[in-house]
């Protein structure tokens, strides 16, 4: 039976290329792991960020694009990112963002504390504490991400039904499935009504799932083929 681990990575449209690569890999600490091109856009770089080895669940990707107009996020996209940080390292990051001069709002979602703030094109993105004691305040990898559905009950049912994640419940207008992946293992659905999204700079263009090799990646677009739904053809 086929069983999604989580994220494989999270790709997002930016105006900038040097203002994110600032962003992500001086302030969040992140790696620049590889530099290609847009598959559609060859002019248009691709910027993969994420922890020293590059693993599966750690990378947030991106399309700089100076051109392109500002979007809005709302329904019909993933709203935020969520990044994994090791347990009592939240007053580090607060600090830091501060002396970054980023605007920040301390919360908590499922009994874990987090810091909600945004990137230099508007990006939503999460430190979200977990509880793993380590020597440490870097960034572990993906926790999760947050989808703005027109329609939750029938994303819910296709995050539990086809990729087997399990219902870990609500809170505060959300709901989250896990998967069984180290990172990148959560994706919550947000309840509440948003404004229809824009895609454009400052919108996430897309989630990426895992799969185990490329024997698996063909049986999954067969199943979801079977399913009714319409995957994209399958790309090196």
């Amino acid at each position: 039976m086929l069983k999604s681990e989580g994220i494989h990575h999270i790709t997002a449209m930016v105006n900038n290329a040097q203002r994110t690569i600032h962003f992500y890999n001086d302030i969040l600490g992140l790696r620049l792991v590889k530099k290609t091109i847009h598959f559609e856009r060859p002019e248009v770089y691709h910027l993969y960020f994420g922890d020293y080895r590059g693993l599966p669940g750690t990378l947030l990707t991106f399309f700089p694009w100076e051109k392109q107009l500002k979007g809005r996020i709302g329904t019909g996209q993933v709203g935020a990112t969520s990044y994994a940080i090791p347990a009592n390292s939240l007053d580090f990051w607060e600090k830091r963002l501060y002396q970054s001069g980023i605007d920040y709002e301390r919360g908590s979602r499922f009994g874990n504390s987090l810091l909600s703030f945004t990137d230099r094109d508007g990006l939503q993105l999460e430190l979200v504490e977990q509880p793993v004691a380590l020597n440490t305040t870097e960034i572990i990898g993906l926790a999760g991400a947050t989808l703005y559905s027109a329609k939750p009950d029938k994303s819910a049912d296709i995050l539990e039904n086809l990729f087997r994640m399990n219902c870990a419940g609500d809170d505060d207008g959300y709901l989250r499935f896990k998967a069984e992946g180290a990172v990148g293992n959560v994706i919550d659905i947000k309840l509440t009504p948003s404004v229809r999204g824009l895609m454009g700079a400052g919108t996430l263009h897309h989630i990426a799932l895992r799969a185990k090799d490329e024997t698996e990646l063909y049986q999954w677009r067969e199943f979801l083929l079977e399913k009714g739904l319409n995957p994209t053809e399958i790309r090196d």
